[in-house]
């Protein structure tokens, strides 16, 4: 039902109390009334219709209903916080309230554990009713977090400020220097590179300044002939945790040799700990290789005089892994034509054709770098025109 200003007005004035009461109104943005509190014991509250008519639309007589503060502070390990909901103004008739707690920097589950409830107050009760939450504790230093407390959902009554309380947990675990570790256990590096690096980490805290060395130790490769022996201090400054690098050159050889490994290893830590990966392998793999041995049974099929220039210059594989070959051709003593042949092929076909000619060959092996053994003992190819040698 929608009331007009003057009925409005009268019902005011009745339940009003005989005395001078004191009267709180409270306004909305547009100034309009939305509530009238009498001596803090009778609240009516009003709304508005689609007509812009002032309705009532309840009258609450059992007081007002808030939390003792605004804030509140415990530390980590200070098991429960117990918060006080006080009763103000009436205690005519039964009022209830609901009070819940809900996240903020401080996590239900793991900082605090998460309560709702309802409190009752019977007609006449005034007493103030308490809200435990128990507070965690934990080993991990994280600083000041905070959670809140708020109340709704008021019955009988009406609430009023404060209505929210912001708690602080108050963190009682020193501040963590953190864990220093190599990121990787193992590291390869090609003898050409230059510079193998392995980065060392801090994790798990950055207060204060901390340090450690980062030192090498011989495996199959040998300080001095496959990398300089180093040892090397790593720092890192109060609140840095960017990974340092733990950088050791390699020496680059002539050598035709396996991989080889050689050890960093990380100690002499000052003001944190050794984490698990205290160690990495490094692998330098060899960039040189071996020179292949020379060709052999060098020939030709078929074999004898070649007429109409058919035939296939072939050899056997030699010792070592070419990479290739190199095949050399003149012509009647002229000059060398010369052929790469890739492994693991060991013949070339020659078509030259109705000619009259003496072809010589060669053949030798040849490394990844392009280092090749001496040629094979040459051969002599005799070609004549299909109808025979003039």
């Amino acid at each position: 039902m929608r009331f007009p200003h003057w009925v409005v007005a009268a019902l005011l004035l009745a339940l009003a109390p005989a005395h001078a009461a004191t009267v709180v109104y409270e306004y909305d943005e547009q100034g309009r009334l939305k509530t009238a509190t009498y001596d803090g014991a009778t609240r009516i509250v009003y709304d508005l219709d689609d007509a812009g008519n002032r309705t009532q639309i309840s009258t609450f007589t059992g007081g007002a209903l808030k939390l003792s503060a605004s804030s509140y502070s415990t530390g980590e390990g200070g098991g429960t916080l117990d918060v006080s909901v006080q009763r103000f103004g009436s205690t005519s008739g039964a009022v209830s309230v609901t009070i819940a707690t809900a996240n903020g920097t401080a996590v239900a589950g793991s900082d605090y554990v998460a309560n709702s409830t309802v409190l009752n107050w019977a007609n006449g009760d005034g007493a103030a009713k308490n809200f435990a939450v128990t507070i965690s504790q934990d080993a991990a230093s994280e600083g000041s977090e905070i959670f809140t407390i708020a109340l709704s959902n008021a019955a009988g009554g009406w609430t009023d400020a404060p209505v929210s309380a912001i708690v602080t947990i108050l963190d009682d675990d020193a501040a963590a220097a953190g864990t220093l570790q190599l990121t990787s256990s193992t590291a390869t590096v090609g003898e050409a590179d230059g510079t193998v690096s392995v980065n060392v980490s801090r994790t798990g805290g950055s207060n204060g300044a901390v340090s450690l060395s980062c030192a090498t130790a011989d495996g199959t490769a040998v300080a001095g002939a496959d990398y300089p022996a180093k040892s090397i201090t790593l720092s890192w400054a109060s609140g840095d945790t960017a990974n340092k690098a733990c950088a050791i050159p390699v020496l680059n050889d002539s050598l035709v040799e396996s991989s080889e490994t050689f050890t960093l290893l990380l100690g002499s830590a000052s003001g944190a700990a050794l984490g698990a990966t205290t160690g990495s392998t490094v692998t330098i793999t060899d960039n040189d290789f071996a020179i292949p041995g020379i060709p052999g049974n060098l020939r030709t099929t078929p074999t004898g005089i070649a007429y109409g220039g058919n035939y296939t210059v072939r050899w056997d594989a030699p010792t070592g892994s070419p990479s290739y070959y190199v095949l050399e051709e003149s012509q009647d003593g002229g000059g060398i034509t010369s052929y790469a042949i890739y492994a693991p092929t060991l013949f070339k076909a020659f078509n030259k054709g109705d000619i009259d000619a003496i072809f010589i060959y060669n053949v030798r092996a040849c490394n990844a770098s392009d280092e090749c053994s001496g040629n094979s003992s040459p051969i002599a190819k005799v070609v004549c025109p299909s109808w025979g040698c003039p």
